[in-house]
């Protein structure tokens, strides 16, 4: 077989780049880096009925096309791996059929499935062999590609494009086998498979806090890479570990030892490795403070600031602030629970932010400078405001909806309100009034806004409640979206003096801090059955921020939790909630899970349209 195309020694790059020849180790090259992918060209080569061309691994998208005569019908057969066997022509029949069906432009994932591919054209002069998206996974291990013609005329300008990610050609580049003209051969190295595993990271956490494992597995073939292997933990409740390796403590009254253990399987080999955590009683030493928001903010905008603590022993955890300072007082504010609000400015404006934490006696502060933009950023999102989502016959309700940009902030906006069915009005401005009925009633609150040519919309649902059981749980909800794209957060609190009908349980909690009373904050979801789940199914989301099933103890999402503060509960993110449509969401405290249930401190806060 005549061999014009020989691998990638001979690929280049585009037109009017110069000093962009791409050999084998193209993924260290500039070239590929900054086009992300490789071109080819071949106009000295006048005709040919045969040739090949290196597929390498990693290819997402491989795209190639020459021509041929107009006028004349031809077909080609096309395989990955080995040459085609069919040498000569087609039959009519067969002819028809290819045509119909296919049009010369070949499913990849035939090729890669090791099939044979016979494209045919009725005369219109181009030929193309690929496809025109990206392939859901990069080709795993590099291949020739043979072209043979089989009926028509030669060949000629064969011109392709081949599109790579950088990690999977690197691997399969390993594994290739050079023949003594420098071209690779057909056969691989053998795949490498991992020896070991080993995990890195602090040995020693304090209660309440977290910290992150990182686990590195070593090949046969001596190289090393992070992957993120499936972890596990000898004792949730004093240490979870999440599926990404960090470790949250919970609060301990001794100091508890948990064993982490981490498995990893690949080309059929199994890894693991253990670490054992001391999870401290005993608080560790302030010695770092960090600030993180936006970089950049919309005149006007507001967007939550996040505080975290960082100890001596390596760990973090989010903190509230003792308070902030902005560079220029004039330019914005930060309310109780961190969310800064900036002024409107008519140019770009420099602020800073600063945070003051303390702790054990150590003081710490970060600060985070803010670019106050006076252009206005996209609209991408709105999200619905309430007290509540529950409320009691006759009873009204203030909605606000806020506008959500592209730059992560948001604003008040004014919306066009609407409401379903006959249960409850709505008013221009977002007042929302319940009928009277005689069983929980659900309604849908839906908004719209326009800015700039952008719409958003979103939905609310308010269940209208017959009786409303006395609760000392607050939780204001914020929905983002609509059903096919939905976000739900919380701001939960719990009141320690219980209000009139509920159990004077609720306020004696015996604290497990001297002087002071702290809970654990648990978070609970009832999915109804039918749909993904064959019966009734309640999960929980823990620490990790991971929806988990019911077990005993339940998993609780915070710890240490004081009596009035307030706490950020962040429980769906864009999802399509059609699939889980009347699912409730519960919040409860409790000093443990049992004294929740027991004390009854647990209250409906959303029910998903």
């Amino acid at each position: 077989m005549s061999d014009p195309l020989v691998g990638f020694k001979n690929q280049y790059a585009p037109t009017g780049v110069s000093g962009c020849v791409l050999g084998f180790a193209a993924y260290q090259s500039q070239c590929l880096a900054a086009y992300g992918g490789l071109y080819f060209n071949f106009p000295e080569y006048s005709s040919f009925k045969e040739f090949k061309v290196y597929v390498p691994a990693g290819t997402t998208d491989f795209l190639m096309f020459g021509f041929l005569p107009q006028n004349t019908q031809y077909a080609v057969a096309v395989r990955l791996g080995t040459p085609p066997s069919r040498t000569s022509s087609i039959t009519s029949a067969e002819y028809e059929t290819v045509l119909a069906n296919q049009n010369l432009v070949t499913s990849f994932s035939r090729l890669q499935a090791g099939e044979e591919v016979i494209a045919v054209h009725d005369g219109s002069g181009s030929l193309f062999v690929g496809s025109f998206e990206n392939f859901s996974q990069p080709l795993v291990e590099g291949k020739w590609l043979y072209l043979r013609v089989i009926t028509g005329e030669d060949i000629f300008n064969l011109t392709g494009f081949v599109e790579i990610n950088l990690d999977a050609y690197a691997e399969g580049y390993a594994r290739i086998v050079f023949g003594a003209d420098g071209d690779p051969v057909d056969d691989l190295l053998p795949l490498p498979t991992p020896g070991q595993l080993t995990i890195t990271g602090s040995e020693t956490l304090q209660g309440g806090a977290r910290s992150t494992l990182t686990a590195t597995a070593r090949y046969t073939d001596n190289r090393e890479r992070t992957v993120t292997p499936v972890w596990s933990s000898s004792n949730p409740v004093a240490a979870a570990v999440s599926a990404s390796g960090v470790v949250t403590a919970g609060v301990v009254s001794a100091s508890t030892q948990v064993t982490i253990t981490a498995s990893w399987t690949e080309n059929g080999v199994t890894v693991q490795d253990s670490q054992v955590i001391t999870v401290s009683a005993v608080p560790s030493v302030l010695t770092d403070l960090r600030l993180a928001g936006a970089n950049s903010l919309q005149s006007g905008g507001q967007v939550r600031l996040v505080v975290n603590a960082v100890y001596a022993d390596g760990s973090s955890k989010a903190v509230s602030a003792n308070g902030f300072t902005l560079s220029i007082p004039a330019l914005g504010s930060v309310n109780t629970r961190g969310v800064l609000t900036v002024a409107n400015v008519a140019s770009n404006t420099a602020l800073t932010v600063t945070a003051s934490y303390e702790e054990g006696g150590v003081t710490k502060t970060a600060s985070l400078p803010i670019i106050i933009s006076a252009a206005p950023a996209v609209l991408s999102r709105l999200t619905l405001v309430g007290a509540t989502a529950l409320v009691a016959s006759g009873q009204t309700l203030n909605l606000s909806a806020l506008g959500v940009y592209a730059d992560t902030s948001s604003k008040l906006v004014v919306a066009n309100w609407q409401v379903s069915g006959t249960a409850a009005t709505v008013s221009s401005t977002g007042v929302f009034k319940a009928s009277t009925v005689s069983a929980d009633t659900p309604v849908v609150v839906s908004a719209s806004y326009t800015e700039a040519g952008v719409t958003a919309n979103a939905q609310f649902q308010i269940i209208i409640q017959a009786t409303v059981p006395p609760t000392p749980i607050e939780a204001e909800v914020q929905a983002t979206g609509t059903s096919n794209k939905f976000s739900l957060a919380l701001w939960t609190s719990v009141n320690a003096v219980a209000p009139n009908g509920i159990s004077g349980r609720a306020g004696t909690v015996k604290s497990t801090i001297p002087g002071r009373t702290t809970y654990k904050l648990f978070v609970a979801a009832l999915i109804p059955g039918g749909k993904i789940v064959p019966v009734d199914t309640l999960v929980t989301l823990n620490r990790s921020g991971e929806w988990q099933g019911l077990s005993f103890p339940i998993a609780e999402y915070l710890n240490g939790v004081t009596d009035n503060s307030v706490q950020l509960v962040e429980i769906l993110d864009n999802l399509d909630v059609s699939f889980i449509s009347g699912t409730k969401i519960y919040v409860g405290y409790g000093t443990d899970d049992q004294e929740m249930i027991s004390s009854g401190r647990f209250r409906l806060v959303y029910q998903i349209q």
